[in-house]
């Protein structure tokens, strides 16, 4: 082999070297980067919205962030539409429904949902009852004194 073979072949050796190290520097800073939590879109009425967590902690309540209720009219008698993102569906969630009865009374409900079980729900409000509200909750690593497992992310929509 001549002298420019080898002078060519270690140069390019040597770059591959340092692409090599650059990619891997680069594949580190992406997987070390935040992700942005989680969002869900409601529908109501003619109208969507994409909400995000009201908090969001991790599995441990750690780096809690959080933001403003989201607000969407639901009118009276109709259907609140939720489109789930598979980082929510694929694990386990509840979703806590709060009714105005006509009396004035308060109602709450709530459902719980598995793994994969639904990407998607829609929320009747039962006739003689206003929707105000629902919570879609993710359980975290932490439990309370009853062994239940306290919420390390909502997301929460006000609707009347």
């Amino acid at each position: 082999m001549t002298k420019t073979k080898k002078i060519v072949l270690i140069g390019t050796l040597g770059l591959l070297i340092a692409l090599a190290g650059f990619v891997a520097v680069v594949t580190a800073l992406v997987r070390g980067a935040d992700e942005e939590p989680p969002t869900v879109t409601a529908f109501a009425g003619g109208k969507s919205l994409v909400v995000e967590p009201t908090q969001y902690c991790n599995l441990y309540l750690e780096d809690c962030v959080d933001s403003p209720v989201a607000e969407l009219q639901v009118p009276r008698g109709k259907p609140l539409q939720i489109s789930l993102p598979g980082d929510i569906a694929d694990g386990l969630w509840r979703v806590v429904m709060v009714y105005q009865l006509d009396d004035g009374r308060v109602g709450v409900d709530e459902r719980y949902h598995s793994p994969g079980e639904s990407l998607a729900i829609t929320v009747e409000t039962p006739e003689g009852m206003q929707l105000n509200g629902i919570e879609i909750q993710q359980p975290s690593a932490v439990v309370n004194e009853q062994g239940l497992p306290l919420v390390h992310a909502t997301w929460a929509i006000k609707t009347a």
